[in-house]
């Protein structure tokens, strides 16, 4: 089966060290626990608990999506925190690509400014 990083998150979590070809992973999701009334709404508020689970994948069934990331934008907030991520995520990619893994470069909605180029 293979396996997909999409987020920033996920990124951030696939340590450097381990065996080559595997990816040791600690997998951060949240889960609702209970429903408490809220102070602030007179809806209730839904309390969220974080999971975390121990894995490791093979890099060969690994794939790294890698969305919207841009040498240029028109907002300013946007490429600062890209350049404030962008040096690490350089550093993951570059060893998952060393460890066997598909890279996959996917920009959302600047691809009409590309129609016809050869790539």
């Amino acid at each position: 089966m293979r396996r997909l990083l999409t987020s920033p998150v996920l990124f951030l979590l696939l340590l450097a060290s381990g065996f080559a070809g595997e990816f040791h992973l600690t997998l951060r999701s949240q889960s609702p626990t209970e429903k408490v009334p809220s102070e602030k709404s007179p809806t209730d508020k839904t309390l969220q608990s974080t999971v975390e689970v121990a894995e490791t994948w093979d890099a060969i069934e690994t794939a790294v999506i890698i969305c919207d990331v841009w040498d240029a934008h028109h907002s300013w907030n946007a490429v600062r925190r890209l350049e404030e991520f962008a040096p690490r995520m350089n550093e993951v990619v570059r060893e998952a690509r060393k460890r066997g893994a598909v890279i996959i470069h996917a920009p959302s909605d600047c691809m009409p400014a590309y129609v016809g180029h050869p790539a």
